[in-house]
């Protein structure tokens, strides 16, 4: 089991896609955590993470806000140094998220949500909120 480390956002305010109608409690996220490709490239990694990817992925039909932390060591959390310093919540809204999931995956292939060398992923997930399902919590793991 990873021992639990804390989350501080980064300077840029939660995102809510313009095509979401407002704030309200997802019925599931993507949990995406990453790092620059390389420790020399970081403001650019966080420059295209903020004003190129984040837009895109919030085209995305389904996706409907996003938030970005950086993993911190506080008090009795300490972060593992190999592991991933970013993480991304995207907020999404679909009774099936393998939906928004897939045209996701579309999108990056084809072009419209555009990757770039500047980031390393580490890991990426989905689940449904336990509230909003009746078949429960799933999770989907995407390995990318």
């Amino acid at each position: 089991m990873t021992p639990p480390v804390a989350l501080e956002p980064e300077p840029v305010p939660i995102i809510i896609c313009p095509h979401s109608g407002g704030v309200f409690v997802p019925k599931g996220i993507l949990f995406v955590e990453s790092r620059p490709s390389d420790p020399s490239r970081e403001d650019e990694y966080n420059q295209w993470y903020t004003d190129t990817h984040i837009p895109d992925v919030c085209a995305v039909p389904g996706f409907v806000g996003a938030r970005r932390y950086t993993v911190r060591d506080t008090g009795r959390c300490t972060a593992d140094p190999s592991a991933p310093t970013y993480v991304a919540i995207y907020q999404v809204d679909s009774d099936d998220l393998a939906e928004p999931m897939n045209e996701l995956a579309t999108r990056a292939a084809d072009g419209r949500v555009r990757m770039s060398d500047v980031i390393q992923m580490a890991h990426c997930r989905s689940s449904t909120s336990t509230s909003s399902s009746s078949k429960g919590n799933r999770r989907h793991d995407i390995n990318a």
